[in-house]
């Protein structure tokens, strides 16, 4: 029942600590309910300890500062100083499990790593990362609370997430990101532009220009980004309503962008068309191969989907990856 789509997004703290819960009753259930498969519930019982007592031991210490723009209070960013180096930077798109335990006792909270915290996201080692999420309710709005205060302690599972995908074998390399799903896409920007293994197109929306100013201190994204502010809405879902309005912003905010790096041509307001979007990229890279990367509402990964699938259809050789987030 807690995996309900309106319960899960209602409370998805209940839902995951159901499910962590519920778990482990499992092996006594089945032991007694289904003979024929106790030949395997000893060794699976063994797996699970060793998995769970695994991740308590690697698990890592840091000091945590909590930070709330006041030009974008609508974003949470968290600096996090570990008690000793990683041994290499995190890899693009890595996540990182975050515990604090006046607030979250019982959870750990997913978050996206976001490269070049304290020592870039190539070789070498890093002792400090950087997390950027939008304040919700529950976790987030309780480590907003924070916002200001000393360095509290917390502690980390990290890095995980699924290996990342060799993009030096595309020709074009396209990367759709909404909101703070840029922290997933800047880092992949940031090792392309180095590596020159591939053409770069980076498309991200935001509500406000306040809202990209985390990542556009660095050259690389400000020089490569095309950059879509939506404004604020009533509608955040985003989930007919991408296939946009196009147009310029008004002067201060262009000025503002404009002195982070980001071409003046290269700034819209509204929702990017994708369709198009996609097409060009797809077509500019001829008979080559294009990788196209989203990480955003559900709306937004859809209607790249479909442009995809089309594109599909009709012969094109591109390659898909999506990381959605909702509410």
């Amino acid at each position: 029942m807690s995996a309900n789509h309106y319960v899960r997004h209602l409370s998805y703290r209940t839902f995951y600590l159901l499910h962590v819960a519920l778990a482990p009753l499992l092996f006594p259930l089945l032991f007694l309910h289904v003979s024929h498969i106790r030949v395997y519930l000893l060794p699976s019982a063994a797996l699970f300890a060793a998995d769970q007592a695994l991740k308590y031991y690697l698990r890592v210490p840091a000091l945590a500062t909590v930070s709330t723009p006041a030009s974008a209070p609508g974003l949470l960013t968290i600096t996090v100083t570990l008690s000793s180096p990683l041994p290499s930077a995190p890899a693009p798109g890595s996540h990182c499990l975050l515990r604090h335990a006046p607030t979250s006792f019982w959870t750990a909270n997913p978050f996206t790593i976001v490269p070049g915290g304290g020592g870039g996201d190539g070789g070498g080692s890093t002792k400090q990362l950087r997390l950027v999420a939008r304040v919700r309710s529950g976790f987030t709005r309780e480590l907003a609370s924070l916002a200001g205060s000393r360095p509290v302690a917390v502690t980390l599972d990290l890095p995980f997430g699924p290996p990342p995908p060799d993009l030096d074998r595309f020709d074009r390399v396209l990367l759709v990101a909404g909101g703070v799903g840029a922290t997933f896409a800047v880092g992949w920007v940031r090792r392309l532009l180095a590596a020159e293994s591939a053409s770069v197109r980076f498309v991200w929306a935001v509500k406000t220009a306040a809202e990209a100013a985390w990542a556009l201190d660095d050259p690389a994204v400000a020089g490569c980004v095309e950059l879509f502010v939506t404004g604020v809405t009533g509608d955040d879902a985003d989930a007919d309503g991408i296939e946009m309005t196009e147009g310029l912003l008004a002067g201060g905010a262009v000025d503002a962008l404009a002195r982070e790096g980001v071409a003046r041509d290269r700034i819209a307001r509204g929702r990017p068309h994708l369709r198009r979007v996609v097409g060009e990229t797809v077509l500019r890279a001829g008979e080559g191969r294009t990788a196209v990367l989203v990480c955003g509402p559900a709306g937004m990964a859809a209607a790249v989907k479909r442009a995809v699938a089309r594109l599909g259809i009709e012969g094109r050789d591109v390659w898909l990856h999506v990381e959605e987030f909702g509410h």
